[in-house]
This record gives C-alpha cells, sequence and structure tokens, in this order.
C-alpha cells in the first residue's frame, strides 16, 4: 500500500498543468504573513506583554531571509505539489482492494516536492497532523524508505530520473527537511499575524496564539 502511495504521489508531482509555476505556495503565505507582522506594532506588543523572551519580529524576518537562501542554496525543485498531502484527504476503498484515492485539493499548485513528503512524514506514527504535543518528523530511515518508492514511481513516469543530479534520495531528504523549516516558520508568523478567528466556534486569543 505504501509502495502504491508513494507512486501515485511521483504521478502527481509530475503532471503537467497549464497554471503559474509560482515556487511554493507556503513561501507565498509566507512572504503575506510576515508583512502583515511587519506592518505595524501589535506582534512586538504581544512579545512584551507575554515576555517571550524567544520570539521577536526581527528574529522571524531574519529566518525568513536565511530560509530563502537555504531553498536557493539547495537548488529546490519545483514540481506540481498536492500541497495538502495527509491521511486525512487520502481514501482507500474497503470494496476495491488496494484502490486509493486523492482527495481535497483545493490547494493543490507548483512548489517544492518536498513539502508534499514533509507534511506527510510529520504525520506518520501519529493520530493527525494537528497533535501539537509532537511535531517531530519521521525518523530518516522512514523517510528514506518512502523516498526510494517514491523515486521508483518517478522513475516510471521518467525513466533515469533518480540518476539525474539532485533527484537521489539524500537530495529529496534534505529538501524535506528545508521544508520542515518552512512549515514551521509559516506557522509561527501565520499565529502572529492572525487578526481574528479562523474557526467561527473557537473565541479569538490572542495571547494564547503567541504562546503556543
Amino acid at each position: 500500500m505504501l509502495q502504491k502511495l508513494a507512486h501515485m504521489l511521483a504521478r502527481v508531482h509530475h503532471l503537467q498543468v497549464p497554471i503559474r509555476k509560482e515556487h511554493s505556495t507556503f513561501f507565498s503565505q509566507t512572504a503575506a504573513h510576515l508583512e502583515g507582522v511587519l506592518s505595524d506594532d501589535r506582534a512586538e506588543k504581544l512579545i512584551e506583554k507575554n515576555n517571550l523572551k524567544v520570539l521577536s519580529v526581527e528574529g522571524v524576518k531574519k529566518e525568513y531571509e536565511e530560509l530563502q537562501q537555504r531553498v536557493k542554496d539547495a537548488r529546490v525543485k519545483t514540481v506540481f505539489c498536492y500541497n495538502d498531502f495527509r491521511g486525512s484527504n487520502i481514501l482507500v476503498s474497503n470494496t476495491e482492494p488496494g484502490k486509493i484515492v486523492f482527495t481535497d485539493l483545493e490547494y493543490a499548485g507548483y512548489g517544492s516536492r518536498g513539502m508534499d513528503i514533509c507534511i506527510y512524514m510529520h504525520e506518520w506514527g501519529k493520530p493527525s497532523l494537528s497533535d501539537m504535543e509532537n511535531r517531530a518528523l519521521a525518523p530518516d530511515e522512514v523517510i528514506r524508505h518512502f523516498l526510494s518508492l517514491y523515486l521508483e514511481g518517478v522513475d516510471l513516469v521518467k525513466p533515469g530520473y533518480s540518476k539525474r543530479p539532485g533527484n537521489g534520495v539524500e537530495d529529496i531528504l534534505k529538501e524535506v527537511k528545508i521544508a520542515t523549516l518552512q512549515m514551521g516558520l509559516f506557522s509561527v508568523l501565520m499565529m502572529m499575524n492572525m487578526r481574528k478567528s479562523i474557526i467561527d466556534l473557537v473565541p479569538y486569543n490572542p495571547d494564547g496564539l503567541m504562546v503556543s
């Protein structure tokens, strides 16, 4: 089943969809949140109020700039991405053995292949991605196994792909680790920039967001 899942993701990543090829949906959204944080002193006041010594607006700005450079230096590959590749969006048929269906593709677009794998590997062994008590990425050996299956699938679509420079297991593992940093920074900036609750039934609590 894992092999089939990896092969399906490989096929998604090599679709040629006639839309704008931005490098990363996560980066554009992260940049928008950073702009919002820098637009006034609201975040700084909340940081000071809650005595958050390890968090600062200048600090996250510097991390964003360093992360951009890290992505550039790693020559992260751009492919068509799911951008929400997680267990709750993967359906396994009860009536047709081995049949898998991908759902909820509203965030699909061009981005980093490492991001899709990063999201899936953050769920590995956990009830869901929202398990805030354990945010660790799956062990490297688990990721390497998935990547070997993934590249096996890519080679079926594009023979010889895994032998080309930048397409080995260790190359994509590095991209997954970079994507983990991207996802973390995105979450921090989203919380810092949030002006209202995104869930109607959950009261807006800016202090709680900053502390979390």
